[in-house]
């Protein structure tokens, strides 16, 4: 009997996006994207305060993913860069071993959407590849995975338009979580014309100085709470209560104002079906890629339909995500809480889920605010994937600043950060950042930002990746629907 092969995630994100193009033609107001610019206001959503925001200029951040740049750094200081050599080939040879040890060059995907594609294309489990951090997916990026009891010649047959595979190795073992030193960060931020001409570049250079000097306020960022519904520290929170039902009904059905209209209408029309797990997946299997979590949990509800709490054990890694994101927000709030005070905030703070309870004293005003008890711990058993953390973290961190340039239409930096540590953090203490489709103009050319800072060009791996990204500015459908009407004319 023939086997009919799953289709492969390039197909599936083509067939998802042929099924938006129909809807934009019919309205193409569901597809407006709302403009986020992440300035004090919308920061103290999140228990973000940093004092003198008001006064910085806007900052465009991964205007495509070529501006920034993030390269692994082992625990012995070994940097995995992303330039395009030592590339898996068909004569790569490497010693036999049960472990297969590669660096991942990718652009367009986070992390865990590379491991899924991987245990796809190799039909292997989550558990046989390793990573020690997470990736964003609006950057280029390079990290070492681990594949156990998987042959390099299972790898090769491997090809996609968002990731290559280079410097492969063998040995025992496998990479750990954590297992880092940290990350190099080579970023271009883009700046409007008045950041030259009014007193923006001034505030920017102070700002600099004044970051290099003393650190910046170590706040988790925007990525923490789950781009880009912007909402895991809500789930988190429910989680701890243990209103599992709701937990899972928000996470399929909630509308969240960063979403477009058109997902905002998807999720409320689910929401109606809540409970009705079969016209659920009618709607969900029209976006595999898209809704892959909601797919896992629905399934699982068709067999199990009361049993909330196993549908959000059947959700990967989100769900520890979510608690990790509540546990994010109340730290904020808490250092927060100091700077606006004046008051510098003592080194190290405690997060919220300290397996001791060491913490609970810190946190006893924001347990009050949202009836929090010791007790509701308890709640978080059914999770064996939840890590809860077991250091104090830096409220201030110091930042190894290598090189900072004023290009004619933005900014170059290239520095370091210990594992953990997030970039936009650091640069929201410069910019008021705009990660999302700019409502300000900027030079839309592409920089090659290595280069741009005297350093080997990347110009390889940044052609390899362009036929398959896109600037914030462009609107893809439009695109589609100009080549569709050259067609008919």
């Amino acid at each position: 009997m023939t086997t009919i092969p799953e289709p492969t995630r390039a197909e599936l994100k083509e067939k998802e996006l042929r099924l938006l193009f129909e809807a934009y033609k019919k309205d193409q107001k569901l597809f407006e994207r709302p403009i986020l610019v992440e300035d004090a206001k919308m920061l103290s959503e999140f228990g973000i305060y940093i004092p003198g925001k008001e006064s910085f200029p806007y900052g465009v951040i991964k205007f495509v993913p070529q501006d920034f740049i993030v390269e692994e750094v082992s625990e012995t200081g070994e940097v995995c860069t992303i330039q395009k050599e030592n590339v898996l080939s068909t004569n790569t040879t490497v010693l036999e071993g049960p472990t297969i040890y590669a660096t991942i060059v990718k652009c367009g995907l986070s992390t865990l959407n590379i491991v899924t594609e991987l245990t796809r294309a190799l039909s292997c489990s989550v558990e046989q590849i390793r990573y020690a951090g997470l990736k964003d997916k609006d950057a280029i990026t390079s990290q070492r995975f681990s594949f156990r009891q998987i042959s390099i010649d299972a790898l090769k047959n491997i090809r996609s338009p968002n990731f290559f595979i280079k410097d492969v190795t063998s040995g025992k073992g496998a990479l750990e979580k954590g297992r880092l030193k940290g990350n190099q960060f080579t970023i271009f931020i883009r700046v409007e014309k008045a950041f030259y001409e009014t007193e923006q570049s001034r505030v920017f250079v102070e700002q600099l100085a004044k970051v290099k000097n003393e650190g910046f306020y170590n706040y988790f960022y925007l990525q923490r709470f789950g781009t880009p519904r912007l909402a895991a520290h809500y789930w988190g929170l429910d989680m701890i209560h243990g209103y599992n039902r709701k937990v899972v009904e928000n996470f399929i059905s909630f509308a969240s104002p960063r979403e477009i209209p058109y997902f905002k209408n998807l999720r409320r029309e689910l929401g109606k079906r809540f409970g009705n797990w079969n016209t659920m997946l009618e709607l969900l299997e029209l976006f595999p890629l898209i809704f892959t979590t909601e797919l896992r949990m629905v399934h699982f509800l068709q067999e199990h339909s009361d049993d909330f709490a196993g549908a959000i054990a059947h959700a990967g890694d989100q769900p520890a995500m979510w608690i990790t994101a509540a546990s994010s927000w109340l730290f904020n709030l808490k250092l927060a809480s100091y700077v606006k005070q004046g008051i510098e905030p003592p080194p190290f703070l405690p997060l919220f889920l300290d397996p001791s309870n060491s913490s609970n004293h810190i946190y006893d005003d924001l347990m009050k605010t949202y009836s929090v008890s010791v007790q509701d711990f308890r709640n978080l058993g059914h999770l064996p994937s939840l890590q809860t953390p077991k250091k104090p973290i830096k409220t201030r961190e110091q930042i190894a600043i290598e090189k900072a340039d004023i290009l004619d239409s933005g900014i170059a930096l290239k520095f370091f950060l210990p594992k953990g540590e997030y970039a936009t953090t650091f640069l929201a203490h410069l910019f008021n950042l705009i990660a999302d489709r700019p409502p300000i103009q900027v030079d839309e050319k592409i920089i090659d930002v290595k280069e741009a800072l005297g350093e080997s060009s990347a110009a390889e791996t940044l052609d390899y990746f362009l036929p398959s990204v896109h600037p914030k500015s462009k609107n893809y459908f439009e695109e589609l629907a100009r080549e569709e009407d050259k067609k008919i004319s």
